[in-house]
């Protein structure tokens, strides 16, 4: 896939400062398999990538080079997407597709090329407190630290990317044990023969198996020794790898005629222009055939990061290249007689700030090719090749003075019982570049930067209108789409909704450009649809039983009123209700938006008692004196007729009528029960006089079961006889309790007309007498 695109963008995801790392790794990893679509890439796996992560997209290898059997086999003819690297940041995850925010700028050659995205954290602030790495290069990812700080980048201990970069050549003995039987290969690549050959180390491209073979670099990866016993080439980066001893002495007795050893890996292409970053390339296998372990060393890794400042603290940021593998003499036969791995370049460090506040150790260092360690007394053979130093690229115009940089390549192998090199050389030192740039070209591209962004306001009850407030450069170019609650999704720009009841609801709104490769941006809001309670039916109250009782609702512009039952009218704010027991009554309110609410009255009925009427002693009026009323179990009262009253509205009026009077109370309870009662004031204008009832029924029922004179106005009763109608005397009795029970001789006396004498003395002690008759009934 081939994309030329511009204007590059950064997603700064500001996260709450962070004192620590986690874990020793703070990238995660994914090889890119495929692309979908536009910026749709299928990965090997996106576990570890969340919608809205800085992604670092950077290809790995992917470079054309000479594949002719000549020295100039593993010079890279076209770059293609080999070292290309941007930011993006993740829009949409589905499964293993990762789809990116901003459109792909750059070129990258997918599935060859060996591209990779690297989730890259985001600080405001951030302090090492251990050592970071990053995920060792395994072929597909890795190999890659990147991290980007707002603010201050503080080192209090280490990064080491060292050895994470390309691998070095595995060393693979040949099948043929002791003196050569094959000398002075000189072929640049060969197929799989260990008997002539060994392996190329790693680097930014990659060949077939019938030529991963031979002394010919593999880009920056160093060449394998041939036979007999010549020693691998160093790793290329920021300059040239060193080639690898010459063969088996017995073969060639001068070192200065090498060729045989494996070629260094080649110094890449580092320039402002192009804008491209490697890791260092691994170191050749050196030729055995002894049974010995000639692997060559692996190439340092990249790491970038990207800070407002740095405080080193003194600590170091390394990516040197890997020493090739010793070789332990244990002193048996052909122990480590034989040629020896190169060693790994140096990788590449980018500082992306201006400012280094204090000491940061730089170390971008090559491997060192192996010692042939045989035992004293053999034919010298090839030691291995020393790496190349990596590559520093800083931002501003002059290295930073606080910055200590180390980028030496990489020493030789030796023999060591002569201490002779055998024709094996140094790798050279790295580069220092200044003047770094994340500005990738922008002669073709131009995206459309989108913020997605709404507001909301309420129509009605529970229906919302939904506007559309994001921001685009290219405002006419867009489309939206609405997801609301229940799936329900509109596409237009300013929609309504409404929501099936209050609470809380989520509400996503997409902002997509419709030209070119999608550029989108998603927002997402909580709704809270309040509970609205307008409705109000008034205050619980205390009525009597049958009483009528106004209920009162409020809040809105319709009612209805339940239970129906008793209401004078059930859909009116107001209504007259006559209620028999308790009852709550609920209104159902609607209010001009369509609202509706309910709310509830409490009637609670609290029979109350009877009011009772009495008199102070007698009630009789004699000379016109006054007579105290009492009335009781109310709380407001109202005596008639008045007239007659010192106070009509007391529980205890005083009366004073001129003729025998009913007076007539009625009486108010504290919950408004109202109960009526009566009593008689009779009234005298003679003096002296006694009261005989006309009849009485004694039947043992309580009332009138005897009969006797009422004394009236201080008479006083010396004689008190009863006759029946033969004349017989039945009884006879004295003082002013005087009273027949309507019995004789113990018997029940017959019923009929009877008559009484009555004899005393009046108030001014004149002797008088009364004579009547009544009637015995049962």
């Amino acid at each position: 896939m081939k994309k030329y695109l511009g204007l590059f963008a950064f997603l700064i995801l500001l996260i709450s400062p962070f004192t620590s790392a986690a874990q020793t790794i703070i990238n995660k990893y994914a090889a890119v398999i495929s692309v979908q679509s536009c910026n749709s890439l299928f990965v090997d796996t996106a576990s570890d990538f969340n919608i809205g992560d800085t992604v670092l997209m950077i290809q790995m290898k992917g470079a054309v080079i000479d594949s002719s059997n000549t020295a100039s086999f593993g010079n890279v003819l076209n770059y293609h997407g080999a070292g290309n690297y941007e930011y993006n940041v993740v829009k949409a995850k589905s499964g293993n597709n990762l789809t990116l925010f901003y459109d792909i700028q750059r070129e990258y050659n997918i599935p060859e090329g060996r591209v990779q995205l690297v989730r890259v954290p985001s600080y405001q602030n951030y302090a090492v407190n251990q050592t970071l790495t990053c995920m060792p290069w395994n072929g597909n990812k890795g190999g890659v630290f990147a991290v980007h700080v707002t603010g201050t980048f503080t080192m209090n201990q280490d990064i080491d990317v060292s050895g994470k970069g390309f691998r070095g050549a595995s060393g693979n003995p040949s099948t043929i044990v002791g003196p050569p039987s094959i000398c002075t290969n000189p072929r640049y690549y060969m197929g799989a023969n260990f008997d002539s050959t060994s392996r190329k180390g790693e680097g930014i491209t990659e060949v077939s198996m019938d030529r991963a073979f031979g002394r010919g670099k593999l880009g920056n990866g160093g060449g394998g020794g041939n036979t007999c016993n010549a020693g691998g080439g160093g790793g290329g980066n920021g300059n040239t790898g060193g080639i690898g001893g010459s063969e088996y002495m017995g073969c060639n007795n001068n070192p200065a005629n090498n060729n045989t050893g494996g070629l260094g890996g080649l110094q890449l292409a580092y320039t402002s222009s192009n804008n491209k970053i490697f890791m260092g390339g691994g170191g050749g296998a050196g030729q055995a055939n002894n049974l010995n372990n000639t692997a060559g060393g692996k190439g340092g890794g990249i790491c970038i990061i990207t800070a407002g400042s740095i405080a080193g603290n003194t600590r170091e940021i390394r990516a040197n290249g890997e020493d090739a593998p010793l070789c332990t003499n244990n002193g048996s036969f052909g122990s480590c007689h034989d040629g020896m791995g190169g060693g790994g370049a140096g990788g590449a460090i980018l500082i992306n700030t201006n400012t280094v506040s204090s000491i940061t150790h730089i170390s971008l260092t090559g491997g060192k090719g192996a010692n042939e360690s045989g035992n004293a007394g053999y034919f010298e053979v090839g030691p291995g090749g020393g790496g190349a130093g990596g590559v520093l690229w800083t931002k501003p115009a002059t290295t930073p003075s606080n910055l200590v940089v180390n980028n030496s390549g990489g020493l030789n192998g030796r023999v060591l019982y002569n201490n002779s090199a055998w024709g094996a050389q140094p790798g050279q030192d790295g580069l220092s570049l200044n003047n770094l740039t994340f500005n990738f070209p922008t002669d073709t591209f131009s995206t459309d930067t989108i913020t997605a962004n709404f507001s909301d306001s309420a129509i009605s009850c529970y229906t919302y209108q939904f506007t559309d407030k994001s921001t685009s450069l290219s405002p006419t170019g867009l489309s939206w789409q609405w997801l609301f609650p229940g799936n329900n999704i509109s596409t237009q720009r300013n929609p309504s909704f409404t929501f099936p009841d209050y609470g809380t609801y989520t509400v996503t709104l997409v902002v997509a450009s419709t030209s070119g490769c999608t550029t989108s941006d998603t927002v997402i809001k909580t709704i809270s649809i309040p509970y609205q309670h307008f409705a109000y039916a008034g205050e619980d109250t205390i009525t009597c039983p049958g009483g009528t009782i106004t209920l009162q609702a409020a809040g809105g512009t319709g009612y209805s009123w339940l239970p129906a039952t008793g209401l004078s009218s059930p859909h009116t704010a107001a209504t007259e209700a006559r209620v028999m027991q308790t009852t709550t009554f609920i209104v159902t309110v609607t209010n001009n938006q369509g609202c509706v609410d309910k709310d509830s009255v409490t009637i609670v009925t609290v029979p109350g008692q009877s009011v009772s009427a009495t008199a102070d002693g007698d009630v009789i009026n004699c000379d016109h004196k006054t007579v105290m009323l009492s009335a009781s179990d109310a709380i407001s009262y109202r005596w008639s007729p008045g007239i007659y009253c010192d106070d009509s509205t007391s529980a205890t009026p005083r009366v004073r009528p001129n003729v025998t009077t009913v007076f007539s109370v009625t009486a108010v309870s504290a919950v408004g029960c109202i109960s009526q009662d009566t009593i008689t004031v009779q009234v005298f204008s003679e003096r002296s006089e006694i009261f005989v009832p006309n009849a009485f029924s004694p039947n043992d029922d309580g009332l009138n079961d005897d009969i006797g004179p009422f004394v009236l106005c201080g008479f006083t009763l010396e004689q008190f006889s009863i006759f029946n109608r033969w004349g017989q005397q039945v009884f006879q009795a004295q003082g002013p309790y005087a009273k027949w029970d309507g019995r004789y001789n113990g018997k029940n006396a017959e019923l009929g007309t009877y008559y009484y004498y009555i004899r005393g003395k009046d108030d001014n002690g004149d002797r008088i007498s009364f004579k009547g008759n009544f009637i015995l009934i049962r």
